[in-house]
């Protein structure tokens, strides 16, 4: 019973924590004291449900009763004029003496109407939809429509939740005129970046490759030092003769003093080799990697014979009459993608087909196991694969690697007894200090 009692406190307390109700404050807009001063007839109240394109309001006075019905307004000149106009011979013909406009807060398609109401010379107010909602809920419950808006917007008004909207402070108004123009210096930099970067790979393809990150524009030489190039040089083959002397001597009589690395960097545009999208220095079989690729093979080999998906891959592309090297090269391929996201992210991979999860380190150790490897190398290589764990998996790695050490502390053989020893070191590693009776064992 009193474990159950526990349990169901803390029920409560995260159901608390998780629905929390919207807290409307207090009323700041209260208008009891000007409807006394006028009568409640005689004081009116226009509630405006806004959208994108239109708005829909209608004039009561302080009791509810509706004066003007419900109409839609567009957002334009003469939708605006014609709502003031009727709203000017709904006042005259009804005698009110004071009113206001309350308009709902709904993105910033309520600045247009309040803009138009204020500009015509009436107070105009603002109601969070918050409040609107809780008004609207005893009467309308989850029924949402604009009439009912209307009517929960008219009681938030009456009970002070149409609040006034204070003028901006001179300096904030300065610091977000500021904050646009440069917003707006930026987006016109960015373009005219964009401009210069195209006409420059037309007139010189890759070299604003050579430039890490904003070095194209932050460093004062290569736009100076490009326009010597353009006029001086002409074509590729001139740069490559002139080499970095001859670089050096256009730029000196042009009042220019350039970087050595940049005029390294010209000289290697220059000499580069580029087809279509490939743009590589000298011969591209030298960039190759003949061991990584070799590997890949060997696991495209393993995947077709030993993996269920893979097989049924493989098969349907032999019936469809594709060649043997070209299904390993497509298998090769498909499977860097996951093995990078493993690697480069140095995450913890989780595929969407898996719903249990294996465990990294306790894979490696079964692996280095079954092939007979020496303790110390086993040791050495777990290190290496804790290095690139998240430290958020590390603990829940450690738990699987804590059951290996117990169990081969606790055999009889000499080798099992050698690695749990040497676990320890490893556990230590993770995070996860041994347990007391454990070092008692291995001291």
């Amino acid at each position: 019973m009193v474990t159950t009692g526990k349990i169901s406190k803390k029920r409560s307390r995260s159901r608390s924590q998780k629905f929390k109700k919207a807290v409307l404050g207090n009323p700041q807009g209260v208008i009891q004291a000007r409807v006394q001063q006028v009568g409640p007839e005689r004081f009116g109240i226009v509630a405006v449900d806004c959208a994108k394109a239109r708005s829909k309001w209608m004039l009561t006075d302080f009791y509810g009763n509706v004066l003007t019905q419900p109409a839609d307004v567009e957002h334009n000149r003469s939708g605006f004029q014609l709502a003031i106009l009727m709203l000017k011979q709904a006042v005259e013909k009804h005698q009110l003496k004071d009113i206001i406009v309350a308009v709902e807060m709904t993105g910033t398609f309520h600045k247009p109407p309040m803009r138009a109401f204020r500009k015509a010379g009436f107070e105009t107010r603002l109601v969070h939809p918050f409040a609107s909602s809780y008004y609207r809920l005893p009467e309308h419950g989850d029924i949402k429509t604009d009439d009912n808006d209307l009517d929960a917007i008219f009681r938030a008004t009456v009970n002070g939740f149409g609040l006034i909207e204070k003028p901006i402070d001179p300096i904030h108004q300065q610091l977000q005129i500021l904050s646009r123009h440069r917003r707006d210096l930026v987006k016109k930099k960015s373009k005219l970046q964009c401009q210069i970067r195209h006409h420059l790979e037309q007139g010189l393809p890759g070299f604003a490759a050579l430039f890490e990150d904003d070095a194209l524009w932050t460093q004062v030489t290569p736009i100076p030092l490009l326009r010597e190039i353009a006029q001086r040089g002409g074509t590729v083959d001139v740069v490559k003769q002139a080499r970095v002397k001859g670089l050096t001597q256009w730029l000196r009589e042009a009042k220019v003093r350039p970087h050595q690395k940049t005029l390294e960097r010209v000289i290697v545009w220059a000499s580069r080799y580029q087809s279509d999208e490939v743009d590589r220095g000298g011969k591209l079989t030298r960039f190759r990697n003949a061991r990584l690729r070799a590997a890949w093979m060997m696991v495209a080999d393993n995947m077709c014979k030993c993996n269920v998906y893979w097989m049924t891959k493989a098969a349907k592309w032999r019936a469809e009459g594709h060649k043997p090297q070209d299904i390993r090269c497509r298998v090769a391929n498909r499977l860097t993608r996951t093995v990078f996201q493993m690697v480069s992210g140095r995450q913890l991979f989780r595929h969407t087909s898996r719903l249990d999860r294996g465990y990294v380190i306790d894979k490696l150790l079964t692996f280095l196991r079954e092939h007979q490897t020496s303790p110390a190398v086993i040791v050495r290589d777990l290190k290496h694969a804790i290095d690139q764990l998240p430290k958020a998996g590390q603990l829940e790695e450690a738990a699987k690697l804590q059951e290996a050490a117990l169990k081969a502390r606790r055999s009889r053989q000499k080798a099992p007894q050698e690695l749990g020893t040497l676990l320890v070191a490893v556990l230590a590693r993770l995070g996860v200090a041994a347990k007391q009776d454990d070092v008692i064992e291995s001291t």
